[in-house]
């Protein structure tokens, strides 16, 4: 069975609350017959075709807009480029890229991360991945929204999301498993991404090399 792209959303939020990533408010929300119903053409037909009737939803932000390919180094500073670098490093998120779509809104210098439902696809644990896993980072066609200005910086530092991965805990993700439970949705990848993560949590040192060489 497809595990839901829900899945790979809730588990994000989850993480992304534990290591300040700013994220939408998010619900899964329940599409019941009646909203159903009110829908036409492609869209009811979609939706119809689901399974499990329950999607992966978030508040909607007036007056945010795409972060913008040309934008300039001192507003890019203000976006905690290297926590959010990270962060899809730890997730393996290589959906957040600058040629096709940033998946980063903006409104001055506060900023969103949003769409994660490409993230986690793991199929094991941390140690057992090289560094050419993440070669779509340094790509230049799918490269991380930030990898070109974090190689060009001089004065890197990553310490502030190894703080706050030194004091991470895997159980905050209990909190996704249970929603899903409740909801009778597929978790058949709850243990494994579970693995992967309490191994970044052993390998410290090996996720901090990882970062350095990335950008490197």
């Amino acid at each position: 069975m497809q595990v839901p792209l829900h899945n790979k959303e809730l588990y994000a939020a989850c993480l992304a609350e534990e290591f300040d990533i700013p994220t939408p408010e998010y619900a899964l929300i329940n599409l019941n017959q009646a909203f159903i119903q009110t829908l036409k053409g492609e869209d009811r037909l979609r939706i119809e075709e689901l399974t499990v009737k329950v999607v992966f939803g978030c508040k909607y932000y007036e007056g945010y807009s795409d972060l913008p390919v040309s934008i300039k180094t001192s507003l890019i500073k203000e976006l905690s480029p290297e926590t959010v670098f990270a962060f899809d490093v730890l997730i393996m998120n290589f959906d957040r890229t600058r040629t096709r779509k940033p998946n980063l809104i903006i409104n001055g210098n506060d900023y969103y991360c949003i769409d994660h439902e490409h993230s986690l696809y793991v199929n094991r644990v941390f140690s057992k991945y090289d560094i050419q896993d993440w070669g779509p980072f340094r790509t230049s066609s799918t490269s991380h929204v930030f990898f070109d200005f974090l190689r060009k910086s001089n004065n890197v530092d990553f310490s502030l999301f190894m703080d706050l991965l030194r004091s991470f805990r895997t159980s905050c993700l209990d909190k996704a498993f249970n929603v899903l439970n409740d909801n009778n949705m597929n978790t058949e990848d709850f243990e494994e991404t579970n693995a992967y993560l309490q191994d970044v949590i052993n390998n410290k040192q090996k996720f901090h090399n990882l970062l350095n060489d990335l950008i490197s």
